[in-house]
C-alpha cells in the first residue's frame, strides 16, 4: 500500500516563525522554575557534588547522551533498511531518475529520511543547552546536569515517536505526540540556557 502525503502546516512569516520556538522555548523554562521542577528533579538525583564525585546527576546526564546516540544509530539504520527495501541505490540520499530502477513508495521512503533528518537539524540545540548544563561549573545558576538528563531523555524518546509516527501509512501527524516530546526536553534544557541569558530566571 502505498503512502500518503500530507499538507505542510500552516505557519506564520519566517521573522514571527522563528520567535514563536523560542518563545515556547523560554516559557517551559519558567513554568520549570514556577512549578519547581528543576529543584524537584535535582532532588530527586542527588547532589552531584556532595561527595566529591561526579555523583548521580552527572552519571544521568552522561546516559542520557548515550540515549540520543542510540536513537540517531537506530534511526540511521532505519534509512538504511528503508533504502533496501524502496529500492533507492547508493549514492542517492533521495530518489532520483538517474536511480537506475524503479523507486518502490518514494514517499514511504522520504517519510523513514526526513523524520532522520528532523533529528538531526535539531541536534545541535539540544546537545549546546544539555553540555551546557552539564558542564557548568557547579555554583552557577546553569550547573544542572539532572535538568539536562531529563531535558535531554524527554527530547530523545520523543523523537522516536516522532520518527514512527512521521513513517505511518496511514496519518503523518501522527509524528505530533512525539515532536511536543521533544520541543518539551529542547525547553527544558536550551530554555534555562536562553532564559538566564535575558535575565528571566
Amino acid at each position: 500500500m502505498p503512502s500518503k502525503t500530507a499538507d505542510a502546516p500552516e505557519m506564520p512569516p519566517s521573522f514571527a516563525g522563528a520567535l514563536v520556538p523560542m518563545i515556547l522555548t523560554g516559557l517551559f523554562a519558567w513554568l520549570a522554575h514556577f512549578f519547581g521542577l528543576r529543584d524537584f528533579v535535582e532532588s530527586l538525583m542527588g547532589d552531584p557534588d556532595a561527595d566529591g564525585t561526579e555523583g548521580r546527576a552527572q552519571m544521568i546526564a552522561c546516559a542520557s547522551l548515550g540515549l540520543l546516540f542510540f536513537v540517531d544509530a537506530t534511526l540511521s539504520v532505519r534509512v538504511v533498511n528503508a533504502r533496501r527495501k524502496h529500492n533507492v541505490k547508493l549514492p542517492f540520499m533521495y530518489p532520483s531518475p538517474y536511480n537506475g530502477e524503479e523507486v518502490k513508495d518514494p514517499i514511504g521512503y522520504m517519510k523513514v529520511v526526513r523524520a532522520h533528518e528532523n533529528f538531526l537539524e535539531g541536534l545541535p540545540w539540544l546537545l549546546t543547552g544539555h553540555l551546557i548544563l552539564q558542564l557548568s561549573p557547579v555554583g552557577s545558576p546553569l550547573h544542572s546536569p539532572a535538568l539536562a538528563a531529563l531535558g535531554t531523555s524527554l527530547s530523545a524518546i520523543g523523537r522516536v515517536i516522532y520518527a514512527y509516527g512521521y513513517a505511518s501509512e496511514e496519518n503523518p501527524d501522527k509524528r505530533l505526540l512525539g515532536l511536543l516530546l521533544y520541543r518539551i526536553g529542547l525547553g527544558l534544557v536550551f530554555g534555562v540556557v536562553l532564559s538566564h541569558g535575558v535575565n528571566l530566571l
